[in-house]
């Protein structure tokens, strides 16, 4: 659900390479812990909460902050096609790099 419109609008303006490693980033770290949830409904402390859960599963930050670039990318978008008011990931402090 959160790449329906994302993918289809965006995803032919990107290298085969770029979409390739959206698509691992979006079905090892998005999906399977947000799937169809109404997680872009939600606020920035559930933003917050999903990637320090994911950091806590023991991805590592890179990928966790590319996930989370990610997911701001599809929601920002969301945001401007009007399907959500504000982007609950855009203030969230992503994971430091080691």
């Amino acid at each position: 659900m959160l790449t329906t419109c994302w993918g289809r609008a965006y995803g032919v303006h990107l290298s085969e390479y770029t979409r390739r490693h959206y698509a691992q980033t979006y079905d090892r770290h998005i999906l399977p812990t947000l799937g169809n949830s109404r997680f872009a409904s939600s606020h920035q402390k559930s933003s917050a909460s999903w990637q320090a859960a994911r950091l806590a599963d023991g991805s590592g930050p890179v990928a966790i902050r590319q996930a989370i670039t990610l997911l701001g990318a599809i929601l920002q978008r969301a945001v401007e096609s009007g399907h959500l008011t504000r982007n609950p990931v855009r203030f969230v402090r992503k994971a430091a790099l080691p």
